[in-house]
């Protein structure tokens, strides 16, 4: 009977071993995994150019990418400890390339409103805005970078003054033709 015991207890051994085994493979896969995420985190994200007179697909390209960049800003940023020595000088690299996105975002505006300005063309304004109105959300927070806030309100103030710089002159000319037309009838109501 002592053999059989001496098996049975060989056996839970190896049993044992096989599943701690088990154990430090399915760790190193979770590990393993992780590093692939930190490094993905890290990698920039190529965001590309937009033009609110672009097609739909392009702005949408260009959304999810800012959306991306963000979320990898984000869960860098967030994290308590670093995964890799030189995450500090990656997330540099990406608060730089968000930083740029909001330049972007305030050169296509310029150009569509600038256009728009210069257009009597009511039906391509309002083709434009709904894409406009998409790239502008991207120029509100939160941000978890005071440079990229800053970079944010900018742009957003840049587009603000090109709007006005080039909408005023038609507001002008607006309130004038309607004084005068309001001059025109009450003098045919008083003449």
């Amino acid at each position: 009977g002592g053999g059989a015991a001496k098996s049975r207890a060989a056996a839970l051994d190896v049993a044992a071993a096989c599943d701690a085994i088990v154990a430090a493979q399915r760790k190193l896969v979770l590990e393993a995994e992780s590093y692939d995420e930190a490094l993905f985190d890290l990698e920039p994200v190529d965001v590309g150019s937009v033009a609110v007179d672009g097609d739909e697909g392009e702005v949408d390209d260009f959304v999810a990418s800012v959306v991306q960049l963000d979320a990898k800003i984000r869960r860098v940023a967030s994290k308590s400890e670093p995964t890799f020595r030189d995450e500090a000088a990656a997330l540099d690299v990406l608060r730089r390339k968000r930083r740029q996105v909001c330049a972007t975002i305030s050169a296509a505006a310029d150009v569509a409103l600038k256009r728009a300005a210069s257009s009597d063309d009511d039906a391509a304004v309002l083709e434009r805005a709904p894409k406009l109105a998409r790239l502008l959300a991207l120029l509100r927070g939160p941000f978890a970078d005071a440079s990229v806030e800053k970079a944010a309100a900018d742009a957003f103030n840049a587009i603000q003054t090109t709007y006005w710089n080039s909408r005023l002159p038609r507001c002008q000319q607006e309130v004038e033709a309607s004084l005068k037309q309001s001059t025109c009838l009450e003098l045919l109501e008083n003449g």
